[in-house]
């Protein structure tokens, strides 16, 4: 690795909002001596992988070593540019998502009908992995530069419904080309999203009631 400061290009798709504290990250990133930070939030670009794509288009007319990808709506650790110091080809925070009234890492790893979560992450480690999700992730230029476009995209099945997201279609692409791909668990990243919370309550309340009964 280059012994001068690692150059980031931090991408943000966005339609035209992010959150305060990820602005307030900013300011904070740019300033950071121990970083070149270049920040390229896209406007309006829809769908989500064609912003990913004029993301990485526009990091790789930049002269930036890594491409720092991070949601509008994500709040990664304000260490996360410290990733770079890891010199892996792709690498990620651990994002979060609300499904079926539980909150899941998407960490996955894959079995023989698609993905499935990693139920118990050692804490602090950095660990190969599946997939993961692009909510906060890294890729080295060397990587995008050598792929053919598009860099994300959805796939649908034969009834047009969608069967993979642009970040798993990523995380697939980079596998068959024999890259890594690592999750590093000490860089938790906060996920803001609407939920309904009488589901999260319900299964709460029915947990504590079961513990109860036992």
């Amino acid at each position: 690795m280059s012994s001068s400061k690692p150059s980031i290009f931090i991408g943000v798709p966005t339609l035209g909002d992010v959150r305060v504290e990820l602005a307030i990250n900013w300011l904070r990133w740019v300033t950071n001596p121990r970083y070149q930070v270049t920040i390229y939030p896209t406007l309006n670009v829809q769908p989500t992988p064609v912003a990913r794509n004029q993301i990485v288009k526009a990091f790789l007319d930049s002269n930036c070593e890594y491409l720092l990808m991070i949601d509008s709506n994500v709040i990664p650790p304000q260490n996360i540019l410290d990733l770079a110091l890891l010199d892996k080809d792709i690498v990620g925070g651990v994002c979060f998502i609300c499904k079926d009234n539980k909150l899941i890492p998407v960490v996955l790893k894959e079995v023989p009908n698609g993905f499935s979560v990693y139920d118990d992450l050692p804490s602090n480690t950095l660990m190969e992995v599946d997939a993961i999700g692009t909510g906060c992730i890294m890729i080295k230029r060397k990587v995008l530069e050598e792929w053919s476009q598009p860099y994300f995209e959805f796939r649908f099945d034969v009834d047009g419904m969608l069967s993979i997201g642009e970040d798993f279609y990523f995380c697939q692409k980079a596998k068959s080309l024999s890259y890594n791909i690592l999750v590093h668990t000490g860089y938790l990243c906060a996920h803001y999203s609407s939920v309904d919370l009488t589901g999260i309550a319900q299964k709460h309340l029915n947990d504590l009631m079961s513990t109860a009964r036992s």
